[in-house]
């Protein structure tokens, strides 16, 4: 029994490292980019919901999970961005609960606009070691304490689009903890330097007016104490009539996805995205999926803007 708990322990440190280091979801930061740069509060000119839920590595019993739940909207002629986001990602008997308010300012000159982005919340991660299975008489000491931690924490971004080109550029956590064992605690490392950076790039080719073809990406870079990691996610989606959006992508995570998004109406639109992994994993997983929902109110007749689906 001793040693089941040892691996859940691994298991959990491993999952752990794997949200820190990729902290933007690939499918999610694409149909709602609020997830990974607060400069994006307030984009859709309009009071907007969205929704999220994936399941990632569908088969494996205690593989990830994520649910996200945001609202932002514009003020002052949409010079101004607000933005609230709950995210809750749950991977074996650990739940991490992401709370953030997002500030955004936009400058506008001829066709360019500037926005900067700040970002303030609070990571609650909690394990509940009473919910393993106990199998041997007299273990269920090592499962009586469950662990909860507190951890404050800021984001910043910037964002900038020229017509049919957008560049973005953020931080998603600006403050490092390290986890003091002896303590049982996290502690502020002030070693800022171990950051990690996302950025982000998108353009919008208009075949058509009814027809586009939109390239992007996202990279991901962390300097760490040894050695430096590279994430990247490429994607390539085709618009029709400002209605329908589907399309694939490729992760130096050796996955490949694809993801359809549907206008229902001038305020509702759904997606649905189904990511598989090409590597070892495929013997063992049977996917990952993903469904969104958006509300966008006070819509002016136009389509939504391209650059944020």
């Amino acid at each position: 029994m001793k040693l089941k708990i040892l691996f859940s322990t691994i298991l959990f440190i491993t999952f752990t490292n794997v949200i820190c280091q990729n902290i933007g979801n690939p499918t999610q930061y694409t149909l709602n980019p609020i997830s990974i740069n607060p400069a994006f509060a307030g984009g859709r000119e309009a009071l907007n919901i969205s929704s999220f839920f994936q399941e990632k590595w569908s088969g494996i019993n205690g593989a990830p999970s994520t649910f996200s739940l945001s609202v932002d909207a514009p003020l002052f002629d949409n010079t101004i961005g607000l933005g609230v986001m709950y995210t809750k990602d749950t991977y074996g008997v650990t739940d991490d609960d992401k709370f953030y308010l997002s500030y955004s300012y936009r400058i506008y000159w001829g066709k360019s606009v500037l926005s900067l982005g700040l970002g303030a919340g609070i990571n609650n991660t909690q394990t509940r070691y009473s919910d393993l299975t106990v199998i041997d008489a007299g273990d269920d000491i090592y499962l009586q304490k469950s662990k909860s931690y507190l951890k404050p924490n800021f984001r910043f971004g910037i964002f900038y689009s020229f017509k049919d080109l957008y560049f973005g550029f953020s931080v998603p956590e600006a403050v490092n903890y390290a986890f003091d064992k002896i303590n049982d605690e996290y502690i502020v490392d002030f070693d800022f330097k171990y950051y990690e950076y996302l950025y982000n790039i998108g353009y919008v080719i208009r075949v058509t007016p009814n027809f586009k073809v939109y390239p992007s990406g996202l990279v991901s870079y962390m300097s760490q104490r040894n050695s430096s990691k590279y994430y990247y996610d490429a994607r390539f989606h085709l618009g029709f009539f400002d209605k329908v959006w589907f399309g694939g992508s490729y992760r130096s995570e050796r996955s490949l996805g694809s993801l359809i998004q549907v206008q229902l109406n001038n305020q509702l639109s759904i997606a649905y995205s189904y990511d598989f992994d090409i590597g070892q994993l495929s013997r063992y997983s049977n996917g990952t999926h993903g469904i969104m929902l958006r509300y966008v109110f006070q819509h002016k007749g136009d389509a939504i803007s391209p650059l944020l689906f």
